[in-house]
């Protein structure tokens, strides 16, 4: 929509100079002058990421010259031109450089020409803002579209410095105690136990509190001031419209009825059509209404402005959908041009540029509100996957919180109560393991909230093997991918914690092998996990599935229990289906 604008108004510009020049060199010289500018114009509109370098200057130190240095032989046929330069600046300079290079080019050039008619700083005012405001939009709509994430990566990194402080704050003291405890002579076994079994409870409550905690709080948006930004463009594109429509209706010597059609017309746009804050399109009511106060008084009064027919033909697109939208734009536009040679005919260059203003003003419309609306829309997009994001993060939280710490506390209140029933000298080993572990599970902490939870399938094994002593553990695979170990690392920890919380166990078997390209975990008992799915193997089987494994969990055999996890470690591996965002085409076509 923005190429099509700016090309629209090159043509209006061409047009103007076939009003004030016959055929000949001259109009051919402005033709590839004006070819030029519609380029050098392009490239700022797609310069997405390019605004702010050496290439942009040079392009707008050119664009300047293109647009500038014609006004001293067209005059007045080329007076629109140099606007484009003082709107492409604020795009391509800080402020401080842009409003006043902005400010000399727009007064030079009316100083030049002076004298000029009283709209004329209106309708460059109005064709600035136009310029301005679709090429900053558009450019706005993809940034904000690439930068979907990044509210959404503020929000975790906030709340996972939250995690970290509160568990420094409820679990790692404890730890640091059961550490301490554990290397003390003689140790107070029972005063390590009941911590052990203090922390274990905690973590439970912790990792349950987090999953289903409350509201999410999202960071304040940081491109909030882009909503505004947009929504100030549109009004101020609307107020400046009034103004020149009153200007015109006073110049045509209209009446009351006059002014207040070009009011209700405005006022219909800015406060129904072209509200911002729609998120649906306007009932086609309004269309109605603006065109009974558009075009009924054409017939009525010599004195009604056309711009009321551009902003009408712009209705069309925003109100109707699709193919329909832009049958509306067409009938309207030609019912002006019809208007327009039925009142008097114009000089062919005069008709051009009568007609292509009325496509401009009805575009310009359209791609304003369309894109204000997406810039609204991507703000609250970023709010929305924000909220999702810390959400997500919270679920992890709880599940890696439960994954990762929970065998080491369940071990270490199992050892704490063995050692306990031990003699002094029996239970210094137990008490040994007891502070390796607690030294493990303090750096661990780390590792659930940041985040990071690659672990050792080798390490686990070698857990399980000090844990469950009298286990039937077979373990002899190939070397695995990281993320499969990973994985598998996690369900055997999760296994052995059940099976060290069920006091019931008398039997278990720990079975880990790779055939045909498929990893395969066995752990089976004959007590841990008769008591129905918990919360632990829901994340494990979100990880199975997400790894393109299988997880099952069930009876087997006499009173046995049964886990199996497979896991293809090949190229075979499925792909994990794409998610409607992954599919997407790319960002909103900005209007």
């Amino acid at each position: 929509m923005a190429d099509t604008l700016i090309v629209a108004t090159c043509v209006s510009a061409g047009a103007w100079v076939l009003t004030a020049h016959a055929w000949g060199p001259e109009l051919v010289a402005a033709v590839l002058l004006l070819s030029a500018i519609a380029a050098v114009q392009l490239w700022f509109s797609r310069a997405a990421g390019r605004l702010h370098g050496p290439l942009a200057y040079r392009m707008l130190a050119l664009h300047a010259v293109l647009c500038g240095v014609p006004v001293i032989y067209y005059r007045s046929a080329w007076i629109a031109l140099p606007s484009l330069v003082a709107a492409t600046a604020p795009l391509v300079l800080r402020r401080r450089w842009s409003v006043p290079l902005a400010l000399v080019v727009v007064s030079g050039t009316l100083g030049y020409l002076w004298p000029f008619p009283p709209a004329t700083p209106l309708s460059l005012a109005a064709f600035m803002i136009q310029v301005y405001g679709f090429t900053r939009l558009g450019l706005l709509v993809v940034e904000l579209h690439r930068t979907r994430r990044a509210l959404g990566t503020a929000a975790v990194a906030r709340e996972r410095l939250r995690f970290a402080h509160e568990l420094e704050s409820r679990l790692a003291g404890s730890l640091l105690i059961i550490e301490a405890r554990a290397r003390q002579r003689p140790a107070p076994v029972t005063e390590l136990l009941t911590v052990a079994r203090q922390a274990l409870a905690g973590m439970r409550a912790f990792a349950r509190d987090h999953r289903d905690s409350g509201p999410v709080f999202v960071p304040p948006e940081p491109m909030a001031r882009a909503v505004r930004g947009a929504d100030g463009l549109v009004h101020a594109l609307l107020a400046i419209w009034l103004t020149t429509m009153l200007i015109r209706v006073h110049e045509a010597h209209g009446g009351p009825a006059a002014v207040a059609c070009a009011v209700a017309t405005i006022g219909l746009q800015a406060g129904w059509i072209s509200r911002t804050t729609r998120t649906t399109p306007p009932p086609v009511l309004a269309l109605i209404v603006q065109a009974a106060v558009v075009l009924v008084p054409m017939a009525l009064a010599d004195g009604w402005p056309a711009g009321g027919r551009g902003l009408l033909a712009g209705s069309c697109l925003l109100v109707l959908r699709g193919a329909y939208g832009w049958a509306g734009f067409t009938v309207v536009v030609a019912v002006d041009g019809v208007w327009r040679w039925a009142q008097s005919p114009p000089h062919l260059g005069e008709a051009v540029t009568l007609f292509t203003g009325t496509i401009v003003i009805g575009l310009a419309t359209y791609a304003m509100t369309r894109n204000a609306r997406l810039v609204r829309d991507l703000v609250r997009m970023r709010a929305e996957l924000a909220a999702a994001a810390v959400a997500a993060e919270r679920v992890r939280f709880a599940r890696d919180l439960h994954d990762l710490l929970g065998l080491g506390l369940s071990a270490i209140a199992l050892k704490a109560e063995l050692a306990r029933r031990l003699p002094a000298g029996a239970a210094a080993g137990e008490l040994a393991e007891i502070a390796e572990i607690a030294r493990n599970a303090r750096t661990e902490i780390g590792l659930v909230t940041a985040g990071d939870r690659d672990l050792s399938l080798d390490d686990e094994l070698r857990v399980a093997r000090s844990t469950l002593p009298t286990a039937d553990i077979t373990a002899d695979p190939p070397p695995l991918p990281p993320a499969v170990q990973t994985v598998l690392a996690t369900v055997l920890r999760e296994g052995v914690t059940n099976v060290i919380r069920h006091s019931t166990v008398r039997q278990c078997a720990i079975h880990l092998f790779e055939k045909d390209g498929v990893a395969t975990l066995e752990i089976v008992n004959d007590g841990a996990g008769t008591a129905g799915p918990g919360s632990g193997l829901r994340n494990l089987a979100e990880r199975v599935e997400a790894a393109g494994g299988a997880l099952t969990a069930g009876p087997h055999g006499d009173g046995m229990f049964r886990l199996r996890v497979t896991i293809p470690v090949d190229d075979k591996r499925p792909a994990r289906p794409a998610t409607s965002e992954s599919t997407a085409s790319g960002p909103p076509r900005p209007g």
